[in-house]
């Protein structure tokens, strides 16, 4: 409530104010989803009175950029966007003295698989080999052994640890392996886009008959 000079009460939203405009800010393309390597330019048009302050807050963007401010509105190019740049926010801030207002943008970037990491089986509850895999969209896992699609059961499957964004980490899950289990294991990921695959060697536990 608001106090006018004869001590009447009213309502702030019932108070004209002249010159004192909430501030807006509105990014154009609401959405964006491209290729990694490509370009984008976005526009982010503000209103408002006083004409407010513009701003861009890219957080910790990898992807190289450039903007222009202009009196109602700046611009944002991203050039040759980094895949480790999908799933973040770009926000477009406008702020006056009435107050700020902002839009914001989230970035999806596509991408061909990458296995980034695949280890040593090693021992835990169950026998485990260790893997990363990266790509957008989430990329098909299908391992191999000694050359041949490998059929997972109840006794060998693969499980996903963590996943967050577009990066997948978990193991090849073995229970009880023997020596029959010894061998070459390659794990193979793929989407519309391409695929990746890299081969490990794992020994779990001698050859009886041959000692090793």
């Amino acid at each position: 409530m608001c106090k006018d000079h004869s001590n009447k009460k009213f309502l702030l939203p019932e108070m004209h104010i002249p010159d004192c405009v909430m501030p807006t800010a509105s990014i154009s393309p609401s959405s964006v989803t491209l290729m990694e390597g490509s370009d984008i330019n976005l526009e982010c048009r503000t209103s408002g009175t006083p004409s407010p302050d513009v701003s861009w807050d890219l957080g910790n963007l990898v992807t190289s950029y450039q903007y222009n401010l202009k009196q109602h509105y700046t611009t944002l190019k991203m050039i040759n966007v980094s895949s480790n740049d999908t799933g973040k926010t770009i926000l477009c801030t406008a702020e006056n003295i009435v107050g700020e207002s902002e839009s914001s943008v989230i970035l999806v970037v596509h991408f061909p698989p990458k296995i980034t990491f695949l280890g040593q089986a090693v021992l835990d509850h169950h026998w485990c080999i260790p893997f990363s895999a990266r790509g957008n969209p989430k990329p098909k896992l299908i391992w191999f052994y000694e050359g041949a699609v490998l059929n997972e059961t109840d006794f060998i499957w693969t499980s996903i640890h963590l996943a967050y964004d577009s990066e997948h980490h978990g193991c090849l899950q073995l229970d009880s392996p023997t020596h029959l289990n010894n061998g070459q294991y390659t794990l193979l990921a793929k989407n519309e886009y391409g695929t990746d695959e890299r081969t490990v060697s794992a020994h779990f536990m001698p050859d009886p008959w041959l000692g090793k």
